[in-house]
């Protein structure tokens, strides 16, 4: 009778209910990101754009990262193996473009109103040639980016 297999059916039951806890914790993760956007506002001199408030989203990359990487070590995620891989892919891939944005944002934040200073400019042309080029990259890229 069913008594027999009642050890193997909790078993399945217990294996099943579990790769659904995961599955369900994935989506969720993935539609928390639906509604997420960066934050551009004016820089001082109004004639470009700058990334702002970062905290929530770091949050959130952070908790998501590590809530992955959770994942991909339990027991019950082979079903879910690739999804959770590319999940993973995709979360590295924001933390490495976030991280890079930052860097270049803060550079250029440095350095725009050193070489902003005609003085500067004359005392140091090349270098200010070079920066004018970069400018003009951060600009044209803070401009799609606010598109």
């Amino acid at each position: 009778g069913l008594e027999e297999h009642i050890a193997v059916l909790e078993a399945v039951s217990e294996t099943a209910t579990k790769e659904w806890g995961l599955e369900k914790g994935l989506d969720g993760m993935i539609s928390e990101w639906k509604p997420v956007g960066y934050e551009l506002v004016e820089s001082k001199d109004g004639e470009t754009f700058i990334l702002r408030g970062l905290d929530e989203l770091q949050i959130l990359l952070d908790d998501h990262i590590m809530k992955t990487q959770t994942m991909k070590g339990s027991p019950h995620m082979k079903p879910l193996e690739s999804r959770v891989i590319d999940w993973e892919a995709t979360l590295t891939r924001m933390q490495d473009i976030l991280d890079e944005w930052i860097q270049c944002q803060s550079g250029w934040m440095y350095l725009s109103p050193i070489f902003g200073s005609d003085d500067i400019m004359r005392q140091m042309p090349r270098e200010g040639k070079l920066f004018r080029e970069v400018d003009s990259v951060w600009r044209n890229t803070m401009e799609m980016a606010h598109k």
